[in-house]
């Protein structure tokens, strides 16, 4: 990055800051007490909807457009996993990141974390990424260039919004950047998805990042929240938005990557490709990488998680990728296509799309089993509650 664009990355940063806004953090309210306060949204079932695996509810209300950050933890303690969301006004006059307490009985409360007037969120994550115990939150964006008066979406950022104890997340850094000075370049890394866990086994909680360029990169931890790149784990060619972490036998953790495949026809299809973790400086063995499903529709690749659907340990993978939520079961070394789900469109006919991000997966209803939400690029956030326990 050169002096100039580095000046001007930091005059975004502070724009973070200076628009952010502080919150009052609930605690100790009985449910009853917020029966007519407008920040408390319920999840309400949409009839006729249900899945083969899921009972379908829509929060009670839209955000927006492009809710495709989202994560979950118990950001109080109270032992309901609560969960954020990034969405952004329509049409656009600000992003905004907010934080949704679990009250029980699908009731949560809505607290705006902060927002800021510059560009859409493409995606975001939680957890301890400071290793001070508190769940933090790393958020990714598209900085933009203009060039002959037109703007492109040049370099992929990513940003950490520390939690000081009291979730409040106004203390944000730049973790990386991917740069680009060429704006017809089709492989510049932007739209950038992630997913964490701790890859070197020293306690400290790591990332790996896919994006427009196909590339798969881990960034390593190195203590109080500060990363360093460990470079690229393999390179897919064409839009690594799919990432989702496998847990293995062994205490290790390997990546599965959803990427398309670049063809002349202009159609996309893709790939499931396992990773495997190796005890190597390099942490990930791009050498025995092996095909684990294919993905023949949409853009060949989207939003990627583990759930188990059943409860017996064995986590089938669920995917967005435009408007469909798929279910693959494993079968020996390879996922199928088990389970196919179509999200409705809004009231204004248009479609959602779930391929660059919105998904994230827990017992939201303290069951045992594991459920999902999903955001999307129309804002409307709905839960898909387990009824496996049902059949």
């Amino acid at each position: 990055m050169n002096k100039g664009t580095f000046l001007v990355f930091i005059v975004f940063v502070c724009i973070f800051l200076t628009v952010a806004v502080s919150f009052q953090f609930f605690k100790g309210k009985e449910k009853d007490d917020f029966a007519v306060q407008d920040n408390i949204l319920i999840f309400d079932e949409v009839s006729g909807s249900n899945t083969s695996f899921f009972d379908v509810y829509q929060l009670n209300e839209s955000f927006g457009q492009t809710a495709h950050g989202l994560a979950s933890a118990d950001f109080n303690d109270d032992g309901l996993l609560d969960f954020v969301v990034s969405y952004a006004t329509s049409p656009f006059t600000h992003s905004t990141i907010s934080l949704f307490y679990n009250l029980g009985a699908l009731t949560f409360e809505q607290v705006d974390l902060f927002s800021f007037n510059y560009t859409h969120i493409n995606d975001l994550d939680a957890g301890d990424f400071t290793g001070d115990g508190y769940i933090d939150l790393v958020f990714s964006f598209n900085e933009y260039r203009w060039f002959d008066d037109v703007s492109y979406n040049m370099n992929g950022t990513l940003v950490l919004a520390r939690n000081n104890g009291c979730n409040d997340f106004l203390n944000l850094s730049v973790i990386s950047q991917w740069t680009s000075e060429d704006y017809l370049d089709l492989e510049r890394n932007i739209n950038l998805q992630m997913t964490s866990a701790d890859y070197t086994h020293d306690g400290l909680l790591d990332l790996t990042v896919g994006g427009n360029s196909g590339t798969v990169e881990l960034l390593v931890n190195q203590g109080n929240g500060s990363f360093y790149n460990a470079g690229v784990i393999d390179d897919f060619g064409w839009y690594s938005w799919g990432l989702t972490t496998m847990d293995t036998s062994d205490d290790y953790r390997d990546l599965i990557v959803a990427a398309a495949v670049n063809n002349s026809t202009g159609m996309h299809s893709g790939f499931l490709y396992h990773i495997p973790s190796t005890e190597s400086l390099d942490y990930f063995d791009s050498s025995n990488i092996s095909i684990i499903g294919n993905i023949s529709s949409g853009s060949g690749t989207g939003c990627l998680r583990f759930v188990d659907i059943d409860n017996d340990g064995y986590k089938e993978l669920i995917m967005g990728i435009g408007s469909q939520l798929l279910v693959y079961k494993q079968e020996n070394d390879w996922y199928s296509l088990i389970s196919r789900y179509i999200l409705p469109v809004t009231k204004e006919g248009f479609a959602e799309d779930l391929s660059r991000g919105g998904m994230t997966v827990g017992d939201f209803n303290n069951n045992g089993y594991d459920d999902f939400i999903t955001g999307g690029v129309q804002g409307d956030i709905r839960l898909f509650l387990n009824n496996y326990q049902e059949h």
